[in-house]
């Protein structure tokens, strides 16, 4: 008996081997086409949105736009931030500050969206004021400042934006 090419599981190949008949050639698995922008060369141009997470989806940040001071489920107050990056590997460093009031520094892997973006959804940025200091600070604006470093590359974006504190 003569066989050509299994993509048979192992119970399913011991079973074509002991019969007489021409194996089926069945394919399981297939990954979905790639489609490439241009000449299919890797993005060279480096880039990254300030965001936030609303209703499950990435929203841009724009210069003057308010970003809610929350109440953490285990205490605290936050701010969370949300980054696109176009043009670097996802495994990196981001730095974020929230003019005097807060700053994180953490390693992070970005996640590719179905989009095709590399995002990370929420960086946590504390903010440790009174309630009466952020009541003080709504309405102000500050600089929110971010930026993500991989592989010797580094981004950064910088908005003014007003705090304001998340209604319950």
């Amino acid at each position: 008996m003569k066989i050509k090419h299994l993509q048979l599981c192992g119970v399913c190949a011991v079973a074509a081997l002991w019969s007489c008949a021409e194996p089926e050639i069945v394919t399981i698995f297939r990954d979905a086409p790639v489609v490439f922008d241009g000449d299919g060369d890797r993005v060279t141009q480096v880039d990254m949105a300030l965001g936030q997470l609303v209703d499950g989806r990435f929203v841009p940040v724009e210069e003057g736009d308010p970003v809610e001071v929350i109440d953490g489920f285990q205490g605290g107050t936050w701010v969370h931030l949300s980054i696109r990056v176009a043009g670097l590997e996802p495994d990196g460093v981001v730095e974020a500050r929230l003019g005097e009031i807060s700053e994180v520094r953490f390693g992070l892997r970005l996640t590719r969206t179905p989009e095709g973006y590399l995002e990370a959804h929420d960086i946590p940025m504390p903010v440790p004021l009174s309630d009466e200091d952020i009541a003080a600070l709504e309405g102000q604006r500050v600089t929110l400042e971010a930026s993500f470093s991989s592989a010797e590359q580094s981004v950064t974006q910088a908005r003014g934006v007003t705090l304001r504190r998340a209604t319950p």
